[in-house]
């Protein structure tokens, strides 16, 4: 069964399945009303013969209520449950047939500085981040921007892919994963917060004879205050809980300092206890996955008692009862002396179980990306430098109906690849083929290629310069300071792979092939490798001059009757066709 196939017989069969649990539930509301209505009308009636019979028969009426009300509550959850895996799968059918993008594009991650982020669209509208991304907290989505912007070691690679391959096929627990933590409106909140309060030093916890008296206090105080009515001066409790305020007075800044650092995450906390869960009920066999489960062995019972001690924190903003059971109990008190215990047991903990939880969100992430693209290889990775060895090799984000693939190899050191072609032929679409290809194969995912080899390795572009009005920059002057820095890297013989795309583009053409020229050499002394895509056809005869070096490629176009046929397909040797001209003509230009 193919996967647009497998997609549409689950959203038929939560559908079913929500409409069931809704059907039962509608039906509550009229035995919930006709539970009340009975019984009064039956406690009437045997209240007249016996009041004990009737207290009986109330208590019976009154339980048999609450089981229906609990009975109502497992179908509007049961209910909503499917119809949150009905909008997932819905969600991954329009994804896969109409290239929807409906998670968090990442747009926050945006780094036009980053070697490569900005001309490889990684973040924002239609990014690589979005075709991915399937995490439903912040944490999360940071883990795998930082996956995106950063290549994995080999021995990384191997471990994730083989972490991928497992989830790949555990759809049900995937969804289960994505439901958990998206249940809780937590997707905006920043653990943050959390992480920075568990780095400060405590304020309470080791004044141990203070909290000893905070114990007992409130004891002699209710004790005091009972006594009064009957053996004890009414001046004694009176003045108990005059010591009381003065110690509420004396610690609430320090409370509410903590109780701000901490509060509004309680959604969040629920969110990741709820993913806990879900991870605890599945067996897996891959080394990694093994570790981030064993890190959070019992986190969910933890967390669930940070968010319990939360939840009294927050009873603060009750205005009623919070200043009563405050004044004569000294509760925030002992909540925040609670919250600083379980941070001092759990302070290198923590941080070990949110990393677990959002590598698992973005393994997850990518297990989907593998099973929504059967077509797609997990990379043989080379210990050699360099190899890249790609068959019918295609653009990532571009549907497969309107996916040209490409069959491309390089290997050695001082080696440049030169294309050419016309306007629109598809030049820049293949150097993005290639850099994305390289940047998922670079950090443990699958790619889009039918066979795929590479020694890992840094990719580094010059493709898409802006102008900076806050820096005052050109884009002409952007792209020297690009040029710089790939000077200098390729100097010091770092392992990156050059991406470059009309080159110095900011000036006339004969500067422009002047300094095309000089910096090809330079690249190729530094020993460097990658690919340089050009309208400058006279460029491509550096390939006479260095035949071992440089070799020529091109996208061609096709004119028929002043009408342009692109195929998109990589050819070698120089281009021999142009279509400015036509375009030029077409737009009204007189020539």
């Amino acid at each position: 069964m193919d996967v647009t196939s497998y997609y549409k017989n689950r959203i038929e069969e939560f559908s079913k399945l929500e409409s069931h649990y809704f059907n039962k539930e509608k039906k509550i509301p009229f035995i919930r009303l006709a539970i009340i209505i009975f019984s009064i009308l039956f406690f009437y009636i045997i209240f007249s013969f016996n009041i004990f019979i009737a207290i009986a028969f109330l208590v019976v009426a009154i339980v048999g209520f609450i089981i229906v009300v609990k009975y109502d509550d497992s179908l509007i959850s049961k209910n909503k449950y499917y119809n949150n895996l009905k909008i997932i799968n819905e969600k991954e059918l329009k994804h896969i047939e109409n290239n929807e993008y409906s998670y968090p594009n990442g747009s926050s991650y945006i780094n036009n500085e980053h070697w490569y982020s900005s001309d490889l669209d990684l973040f924002g509208n239609f990014s690589l981040f979005q075709y991915i991304n399937r995490t439903t907290l912040k944490f999360s989505s940071d883990i795998l921007a930082d996956w995106l912007l950063n290549k994995a070691n080999n021995e990384e690679i191997k471990l994730r892919q083989e972490s991928i391959l497992e989830l790949k096929n555990k759809i049900d627990w995937r969804q289960d994963l994505i439901i958990a933590g998206l249940k809780n409106n937590a997707e905006n909140n920043d653990v943050q917060k959390i992480l920075g309060w568990i780095k400060e030093p405590s304020v309470f916890i080791n004044k141990k004879s203070f909290i000893l008296v905070c114990k007992v206090l409130p004891v002699i105080t209710i004790i005091s205050i009972t006594l009064s009515f009957v053996y004890i001066p009414v001046v004694i409790p009176i003045l108990l809980v005059f010591l009381h305020l003065l110690i509420i007075n004396n610690t609430k800044n320090n409370i509410r300092i903590i109780h701000a650092q901490v509060s509004k995450n309680v959604n969040l906390l629920k969110a990741y206890t709820d993913i806990i869960s879900v991870i605890e009920k599945e067996k897996f066999q891959s080394q990694t996955l093994q570790l981030l489960c064993n890190n959070i062995k019992n986190a969910s019972q933890s967390i669930k008692y940070l968010t319990k001690i939360l939840n009294n924190l927050d009873f603060r903003f009750n205005i009623l009862v919070h200043p009563i059971i405050n004044t004569l109990f000294l509760f925030d008190f002992h909540n925040v002396v609670k919250l600083e215990r379980w941070k001092q047991n759990n302070v290198h903990n923590t941080v070990k179980w949110f990393l677990s939880v959002g590598e698992f969100e973005v393994l997850s992430s990518f297990a989907n990306l593998s099973f929504n693209n059967p077509d797609w290889v997990f990379p043989k990775i080379s210990a050699h430098h360099f190899i890249i060895k790609a068959k019918n090799i295609g653009h990532p984000l571009l549907n497969q109906k309107q996916r040209v693939c490409n069959d491309f190899e390089l290997t050695g050191n001082s080696k440049i690849n030169l294309i050419t072609g016309s306007n629109m032929s598809g030049k820049s679409t293949f150097l993005r083929t290639v850099g994305l290809n390289i940047v998922l194969a670079s950090i443990g995912s699958c790619v889009c290629a039918k066979e795929f080899v590479l020694s890992p390795i840094q990719v580094l572009t010059s493709m898409r310069i802006n102008d900076s009005l806050e820096e005052n920059t050109s884009s002409f002057f952007a792209e020297l300071k690009r040029i710089e820095l790939i000077i200098k890297l390729t100097e010091q013989k770092e392992k990156v792979f050059l991406l470059l795309d009309e080159i110095l583009r900011g000036t006339n053409s004969n500067d422009r092939h002047i300094g095309s020229i000089a910096l090809i050499k330079q690249l190729i002394k530094n020993e460097a490798i990658g690919i340089v895509a050009t309208h400058d056809i006279p460029l491509s005869e550096l390939s006479l001059e260095l035949p071992n070096n440089i070799e020529n490629f091109n996208f061609d176009v096709k004119v028929n009757d002043n009408e342009l046929f692109f195929d998109y397909k990589l050819n070698n040797g120089i281009c021999k066709s142009l279509n400015a001209s036509i375009l030029m003509r077409k737009m009204g230009i007189k020539i």
